[in-house]
């Protein structure tokens, strides 16, 4: 995602969030739940840039055994994916 987006979004979050601090109580529910949405429509939105973003990457990175662990932006990359991890307690 690009900052300037990001931060536009920041800023649309913030409006709302004033919002919300300044409505009666029968409205803030309803304004909670419209900031709610919005944020998890931005969190997809981010979520399918970054999935297009590490297609390209992995159409330009040499595939070797090992390769993708000696890239630096992988060392701290779970071995699992995050569904696939074990809960702690």
């Amino acid at each position: 995602m690009m900052m300037a987006e990001m931060k536009q979004q920041d800023t649309e979050l913030s409006a709302q969030l004033a919002r919300i601090k300044s409505a009666s109580k029968a409205q803030k529910v309803d304004l909670l739940v419209a900031v709610v949405a919005r944020m998890v429509e931005q969190r997809a939105a981010m979520h399918a840039q970054m999935d297009a973003m590490m297609k390209e990457m992995m159409a330009v990175m040499p595939m070797a055994p090992g390769s993708m662990s000696s890239q630096p932006m992988m060392n701290d990359m779970p071995s699992q994916p995050a569904g696939m991890m074990e809960k702690k307690d």
